[in-house]
């Protein structure tokens, strides 16, 4: 995370008051650091920086409409752009 971020193992503050409390705090094999928060953010630190990377999963849009898995194990979202 870019900017005026405090990262603790219970909270990530930002200077403007903005917080997030840590709720799963994991360190995989190679050492990398994995934080997830109350507000559905997953954040990477690798073992040899200081900086964290803020992981984008799930479908780029917030109203989800239409889900479907297909025969094929493919999961298919839309959002009223398409429906």
């Amino acid at each position: 995370i870019a900017g005026d971020w405090t990262v603790g193992l219970r909270k990530i503050s930002h200077i403007d008051g903005r917080e997030m409390e840590v709720t799963v705090f994991m360190e995989d094999d190679e050492g990398n650091k994995w934080f997830g928060t109350d507000a559905g953010y997953i954040l990477k630190g690798w073992r040899s920086s200081y900086r964290l990377e803020m992981i984008t999963i799930g479908p780029p849009f917030e109203q989800v409409t239409e889900a479907y898995y297909d025969t094929e194990g493919n999961w298919w979202f839309a959002d009223s752009r398409w429906s």
